[in-house]
């Protein structure tokens, strides 16, 4: 049986704080094979690892240590400001927090460059580590895909890890605006038919079914399922995380890569 491969989603936020180097962290520590980064732009252009297009007042503290109120965008901010910043805990009174009990505070986490991310993971990982790197294309001051894939592809070079990335979008023509040698992850939500030529396919777990991950394989493409704890209630769904399993899924992105770790190990 080929192995599943384990992707660590928002570097394992609900291990460690989300998106940050601590996170990355703890995904060395656990040994996975990808981590998933999401990117945005700042004022000044400068790529950054978030999930958000705005500072989540769930898990931002300003200088004085205090959660903000009100959800400030990425691009309106150059990276120094948004340095001033700390993401690494959730605010314990959040709905945010509910999800992730076990997730360990740090407590000096900015949102870091996405070149910073990845050479920290380069320098501390005694394996090969690969990314998964989302593109946040919602943004309303989002460059048109031409441009902004031309800056993540050139941060990528000047990373030397475009051989151990896949790119990925909800938005394709994002990944089309790609050089061809990029390895390209469609990320969805919703059931869709896969029409699209892109190396891997990124669908909602609960969406997706034995016959659509067999159809995507046919093509060639990888299937690599991620969870989604706001609309599943929980971090870790093992009921279809079972499922993804027996149907032979590529890969899984999970906020629990420990968890899965486990399972895989139990089931396999």
């Amino acid at each position: 049986m080929i192995p599943i491969l384990i992707y660590a989603h928002r570097t394992a936020r609900g291990l460690a704080a989300e998106n940050t180097l601590a996170g990355c962290n703890t995904c060395i520590e656990l040994g996975v094979d990808y981590i998933d980064f999401d990117v945005a732009l700042t004022k000044d252009h400068i790529l950054v690892v978030t999930h958000d297009i705005t500072l989540n007042p769930d898990i931002t503290r300003d200088e004085k240590g205090e959660y903000i109120k009100t959800k400030i965008p990425i691009y309106s901010l150059t990276f120094e400001q948004l340095k001033r910043y700390n993401v690494g805990k959730i605010d314990p009174k959040s709905k945010y927090a509910t999800y992730f009990p076990d997730q360990v505070t740090s407590e000096h986490a900015t949102i870091p460059s996405l070149q910073e991310a990845l050479r920290y993971v380069k320098e501390q990982a005694p394996y090969r580590i690969k990314f998964q790197i989302e593109l946040k294309t919602e943004c309303p001051d989002t460059p048109p895909p031409k441009v902004f894939a031309k800056i993540v592809h050139q941060t990528l070079l000047e990373s030397d890890v475009i051989d151990r990335c896949e790119v990925q979008a909800f938005d394709f023509n994002y990944l089309a605006a790609l050089p061809p040698e990029t390895q390209t992850s469609y990320v969805t939500e919703g059931v869709i038919s896969l029409t699209n030529q892109v190396t891997c396919w990124t669908p909602f777990e609960m969406d997706v079914t034995e016959a659509t991950i067999r159809q995507a394989q046919a093509k060639g493409i990888k299937v690599v399922p991620w969870g989604y704890p706001e609309k599943e209630g929980t971090e870790f769904n093992e009921k279809q995380i079972l499922k993804l399993i027996e149907w032979g899924v590529d890969g899984i992105i999970t906020d629990r890569p420990d968890k899965l770790k486990q399972t895989l190990l139990t089931h396999n």
